[in-house]
């Protein structure tokens, strides 16, 4: 593990929700997290480049070597990777990983934890022809000419759960008996009607997971039938953490209905997951997601907002639809997590179930267990997303700890358009 990563473990050690200065505890860890710049300078320190980190020109000449070595076409404007903290195409970092020489492993680390991005999605033919390729150190050259070859109008589509699936792990294990570029694109040509859409197994899990969550009689509903308090979400502006744990017990479960029913709507249960009581569901209630919260939020790193999850995301990936795999990625963690709590919480008997010594690795390691099912990356401290989990996994009741943490990035954005009007 990393100087940068351990230093973000560490932290989750060191903030609490009782802390008085909580709010700038989070402002701080903000601004921890490194940029694909930032990242970028590490990985080429550990991959031969010796110049100063300050010296752009060198770090670019360095870098576009590398790319001509391999006869790859250099990325363009790339030096905005280092000021403009400009993002990295999928694409583009494969081309790295061939440039720099990366096997199978060291590919995947990088996409994973320098890119900030999920390995080889092979349900798609051009990174399976670079997973192949790297996986049989071939060069760039051999990657050209068999996209060339690739099977050409792939219509692109949504998962159909009523017909057989391709799944990702299928098509892993099919490539990997591979022995010839040439069989490759055979497989290829012979199952092309599988490869137009992609997440098979991630979405299968998640459709799953929102069953069991938000079905009849689900989850959900047992957790907002055995809590006659609230979550979050009173207008009073409650910080301390005893206070606001007295607030979530003492008043109206805001979810249920005036029957005294847990609402089953995707919105409504996504407002149950993240401890939203009616007044914040208000200013959010025009595109039902928490984007008005997160976006520009000085405690929350850019990364963590984008593609948070959210009632269209969702209802997408339920529907089958094509959607991006930082939405899937960050959906199924946050569904899993909810799961995992609530479900000790209603066989406890408790409203908020407090973690016994062995809990959050359990937690954890069944988190990891599907991501890697689903062609994932583990949770990684370094990634500002994760680290919202990871945090809350270290405190002595997880899921209130978690709801916290949203109520005070609500709390901060409130405040910061208070002071901008």
């Amino acid at each position: 593990m990393g100087a940068y990563t351990k230093r973000l473990e560490s932290k989750i050690y060191d903030i609490s929700p009782e802390d008085e200065n909580y709010t700038q505890e989070l402002i701080e860890v903000a601004d921890l997290f490194r940029d694909f710049g930032e990242a970028l300078d590490e990985f080429i320190s550990e991959n031969g480049y010796v110049g100063s980190l300050a010296d752009l020109e060198g770090k670019t000449v360095f870098i576009k070597e590398r790319f001509q070595k391999a006869s790859i076409p250099a990325p363009r404007n790339l030096k905005k990777y280092f000021t403009a903290s400009k993002e990295i195409g999928r694409e583009t970092a494969f081309q790295f990983c061939l440039a720099f020489g990366l096997n199978l492993a060291q590919s995947e680390a990088f996409l994973r934890k320098i890119c900030l991005k999920r390995g080889f999605d092979c349900h798609d033919m051009s990174e399976a022809v670079y997973y192949y390729s790297i996986k049989n150190r071939l060069g760039y050259p051999d990657v050209r000419r068999m996209m060339d070859k690739l099977p050409k109008e792939i219509v692109k589509r949504g998962v159909d759960f009523g017909n057989d699936v391709l799944y990702t792990s299928t098509i892993m294990e099919e490539i990997n008996r591979v022995k010839s570029p040439e069989e490759l694109l055979c497989f290829f040509e012979d199952h092309k009607n599988q490869f137009g859409y992609n997440h098979a197994t991630a979405a299968s899990f998640i459709r799953k997971l929102w069953e069991e969550i938000a079905g009849d009689g689900g989850l959900a509903h047992q957790e907002a039938g055995m809590m006659p308090k609230t979550i979050v979400g009173s207008k009073d502006s409650l910080t301390d953490w005893e206070q606001k744990e007295r607030l979530w017990r003492d008043e109206p479960f805001t979810i249920i209905d005036k029957n005294g029913e847990a609402s089953g709507s995707v919105w409504n249960v996504y407002l149950q997951i993240f401890g939203l009581g009616n007044d914040q569901a208000e200013s959010l209630s025009r595109d039902r997601s928490l984007r008005s919260i997160l976006k520009e939020n000085a405690a929350l790193h850019h990364l963590a907002q984008e593609s948070f999850p959210d009632r269209q995301g969702l209802e997408a990936i339920l529907n089958g639809k094509r959607v991006s795999n930082e939405r899937v990625r960050k959906t199924l963690i946050l569904l899993l997590f909810y799961r995992f709590w609530v479900k000790l919480s209603i066989k406890n008997k408790e409203n908020y179930y407090r973690a016994k010594a062995c809990d959050a690795g359990r937690c954890m390691d069944e988190i990891n267990k599907f991501l890697l099912s689903a062609g994932f990356g583990e949770l990684y401290f370094g990634n500002p997303y994760d680290w919202m989990f990871a945090w809350a996994l270290r405190n002595e009741e997880p899921l209130a700890a978690f709801r916290y943490l949203i109520g005070e990035l609500a709390a901060v954005k409130s405040e910061a358009n208070e002071k901008r009007n």
